[in-house]
């Protein structure tokens, strides 16, 4: 992923928990936390259309 979709996601998945936080659903809330700290530790994601591909040559 390009360091701009990286920032992207990033906004999307904090704009996920503070919505979960407003709504009080905690464990919505705790599974975007956890992939704000794999962002962060440079958790690499993998495209849907890559995936895929994966499960198809499986």
């Amino acid at each position: 992923m390009d360091s701009i979709d990286l920032e992207v996601v990033n906004v999307l998945v904090f704009q996920q928990l503070l919505e979960s936080v407003e709504q009080e659903s905690w464990s919505e809330a705790a599974m975007a936390l956890y992939k704000l700290y794999d962002i962060e530790e440079g958790q690499k994601f993998i495209e849907q259309d890559d995936l895929q591909d994966q499960v198809l040559a499986a």
